[in-house]
């Protein structure tokens, strides 16, 4: 392997590493804003968090 193809295959393993920490980033930004409002919403009682919650449970707990 020569120097530039050794310097390429760096760059490239960096680049992914880069792309794939501003994923995790994004993913787990995402999902602390979603969970705290799900919280408040069930904490409000609102009807539409309420239903869709339930949905879900029955839906899941339904298979086990």
């Amino acid at each position: 392997m020569n120097n530039t193809t050794s310097h390429q295959g760096r760059l490239k393993s960096l680049r992914a590493a880069g792309i794939g920490n501003a994923l995790e980033w994004f993913d787990w930004t995402l999902y602390a804003t979603a969970t705290c409002e799900w919280v408040h919403g069930l904490m409000q009682a609102d009807i539409y968090t309420v239903m869709i919650t339930k949905n879900v449970l029955d839906r899941f707990l339904r298979n086990t």
